[in-house]
């Protein structure tokens, strides 16, 4: 098993935790609280969509380490494995890259004709123009307002429980690609500020994480990266 974990420049994670390269024999035991264990729990599966959910828009300042562990040891009570910690070329993730992937990922969760079609045309580096952009996020916004109109109505009558979870996931699908479309206006701009679509990227991030276990993320960022570079 590999995982790829960021750190700064002096190895520590986002959340403290302290990277060195190495040779570590340990613990594997569920609820095991030991430290490696727990970094490891947090990488990610590829080099690519490591540093492209990394919060920065260059990854110049980080590390990255791949954490390769074997399972070694068979006591059921106290099982081992061996990890080999090594730090590797962090490819790069350019701003464009970051959006791709956002782009990539809700046009997937977002089964929305319009919608799909624009992040077609997106991906492909057809039309990545703020115009475009903005107009999608507008018919978005209307389309969620009537929605939600209707919703309201409806609360009158009777709705099942199952109904109103429904009606929930579809909120959420619909507010992903609203705030992915808002990233890609901000970005379109003749002079895009990368701190401000950065931290659209990072709510972004965040909704896509939520359904992490129906969509290959990996497949998603590999398929980023062979994207041609944006003219």
């Amino acid at each position: 098993m590999k995982r790829y974990i960021l750190a700064n420049s002096e190895g520590l994670t986002p959340d403290k935790q302290s990277i060195r390269e190495g040779k570590f024999v340990h613990s594997i035991k569920a609820g095991n609280n030991d430290p490696i264990v727990k970094v490891i729990q947090s990488g990610f599966h590829s080099p690519h969509l490591a540093v492209l959910e990394h919060d920065d828009s260059t990854v110049n300042k980080v590390k990255l380490f791949m954490f390769h562990t074997w399972t070694v040891g068979v006591d059921m009570n106290n099982p081992k494995a061996y990890t080999v910690v090594k730090e590797v070329p962090v490819p790069s993730a350019s701003l464009d890259k970051k959006l791709a992937f956002s782009i990539a990922a809700a046009s997937e969760i977002f089964a929305n004709e319009e919608f799909v079609k624009w992040a077609e045309d997106w991906l492909a580096d057809i039309d990545r123009s703020a115009i475009t952009a903005e107009k999608m996020h507008t018919d978005l916004k209307k389309e969620m307002e009537a929605a939600s109109a209707l919703g309201e109505l409806a609360a009158w009558g009777e709705t099942s429980g199952s109904d109103s979870e429904l009606v929930h996931e579809q909120e959420k699908k619909e507010h992903l690609a609203l705030n992915v479309s808002k990233a890609a206006s901000l970005f379109g701009k003749p002079d895009p500020d990368s701190n401000e679509v950065l931290a659209a990227l990072r709510q972004t991030n965040r909704e896509i994480d939520h359904y992490a276990s129906k969509l290959n993320l990996d497949r998603l960022a590999e398929k980023v990266f062979r994207l041609a570079p944006s003219a």
